[in-house]
């Protein structure tokens, strides 16, 4: 049985820290079981750290603690209460039951666990691209920025906007736009780090968080995002170019106001001057 963790290495650590005191819990409860005797079961108590491990680290660390469960609860009930049964069957069914109940608790608790997650992310993602909406992008962008202020690191922002998109949708009718908006997504997500952030902004535009990255290096990611959607949009025959404008914060007085507000501007500018283009700028100026 594998215990499947974050990927995000401090996520791990936490993990690990919880799995380790779920089993610390059920433990430490086995043993308070067995000091109390028959008189008082404490087997219901056995929900709690199951219950932990399952929902904060996932649902093979709750089997885990299940199974040390079962085994100390058949310890402390079948074998030193010196209870005798007069068929085996009747004791393994006792086992095995409240095994079983441990279990079912654990499947309820990673469905109510993976419900909650996928409402949390409708509630964060664009239903038509499958990126991050407006909302969860300024809630990642304002925690980025405190942390590099706090830590003294750069932060960059792309803001970008399709070229000639209204027209696709005039000529090629709405669906079309739609597809070309679902791969423009699906591209820029291809195209940047896993750490980077990408969004949508409403209608043709987009924005990628990029943490922790200076201006020659979000730059260079900006470059290769528009050729990679550049040659997607040739592949399908649409007429569609990128105006990107790029700002770089590398100042703890920056707002997420004045990140989006500048690299916004910057693509304005892109427009104006010909389109299919990036400009960037280190802030302040």
């Amino acid at each position: 049985m594998s215990i499947r963790l974050s990927p995000h290495p401090s996520r791990n650590v936490q993990k690990g820290l919880l799995f380790l005191f779920s089993i610390l819990l059920i433990l430490g409860l086995g043993w308070i079981d067995l000091q109390m005797g028959t008189e008082v079961a404490l087997t219901v108590f056995y929900l709690v750290p199951i219950v932990v491990a399952t929902w904060f680290v996932n649902e093979s660390a709750g089997v885990a603690v299940s199974l040390v469960g079962g085994v100390l609860a058949a310890y402390d009930s079948e074998v030193m209460s010196g209870l005798i049964y007069r068929d085996f069957m009747i004791g393994a069914w006792a086992i095995l039951s409240r095994l079983v109940f441990f279990l079912v608790t654990v499947w309820l608790v990673a469905e109510l666990h993976r419900s909650m997650e996928s409402i949390r992310k409708m509630a964060m993602t664009d239903s038509l691209t499958g990126v991050y909406n407006t909302r969860a992008f300024f809630d990642f962008l304002q925690k980025e920025i405190e942390r590099s202020r706090r830590y003294k690191r750069p932060i960059s922002l792309i803001y970008l906007d399709l070229d000639n998109f209204k027209t696709i949708n005039d000529t090629l009718g709405h669906q079309t736009g739609n597809s070309a908006l679902a791969i423009v997504a699906g591209t820029l997500k291809n195209s940047v780090r896993l750490t980077d952030i990408v969004a949508r902004f409403g209608g043709d535009e987009f924005a990628v968080l990029l943490p922790e990255t200076e201006q020659e290096a979000a730059r260079a990611i900006a470059e290769r995002a528009q050729e990679n959607m550049v040659r997607e949009m040739n592949a399908n025959h649409w007429p569609l170019t990128f105006s990107v404008g790029l700002s770089t914060c590398q100042d703890e007085l920056c707002t997420a106001d004045e990140l989006i507000q500048v690299a916004d501007d910057l693509m304005y500018k892109v427009k104006r001057s010909g389109k299919n283009g990036i400009l960037s700028q280190i802030m302040p100026d």
